[in-house]
């Protein structure tokens, strides 16, 4: 889903930031885990009800239910506030499947870590998941000025 920005070929365009400044989320900032960007959000902004983060569109609808039970989603984060939450969305556009971490899974120490979250915790009901959108979101109103850095977003197959 995500390496660095210019290989990225599902792409429909750039991904869609929203932030209420437009000034706080960076899609090629220079500290990354591998290779030579990582996606950049600073939460500014202290609400129960807006969420900031970026949404990632696809040019086709891609069909994800045959991978529901044997891949994963996998990401390295890196953080220093401890009262961060992010939240991971996979979208159809009907429904929203999200799943969200916070400090009870990542330890948000300042250092790189990997998260993997399989498939199967976004998708319960077992339908068809014709995916159009992938949407990550910095969610908890304790967090005003929380930075967090995020790289390598893939979908990969348990071993």
């Amino acid at each position: 889903i995500y390496s660095d920005i210019s290989k990225a070929p599902i792409l429909n365009g750039l991904p869609d930031a929203f932030t209420i400044d437009g000034k706080d989320i960076n899609m090629m900032h220079s500290d990354a885990f591998s290779g030579t960007s990582s996606i950049y959000i600073k939460q500014n902004y202290k609400s129960n009800f807006w969420e900031q983060g970026i949404n990632f569109y696809f040019n086709t609808k891609i069909d994800m239910s045959k991978l529901i039970d044997e891949y994963y989603l996998e990401s390295y984060i890196k953080s220093d506030n401890k009262d961060v939450k992010i939240q991971f969305t996979f979208s159809d556009y009907s429904t929203d499947y999200f799943y969200t971490i916070d400090s009870n899974y990542v330890k948000f120490n300042g250092d790189w870590e990997c998260v993997r979250i399989p498939l199967s915790t976004f998708m319960t009901n077992g339908k068809n998941w014709k995916i159009q959108r992938f949407g990550i979101n910095l969610t908890s109103d304790k967090t005003q000025g929380a930075e967090v850095l995020i790289d390598e977003i893939r979908i990969r197959k348990a071993l």
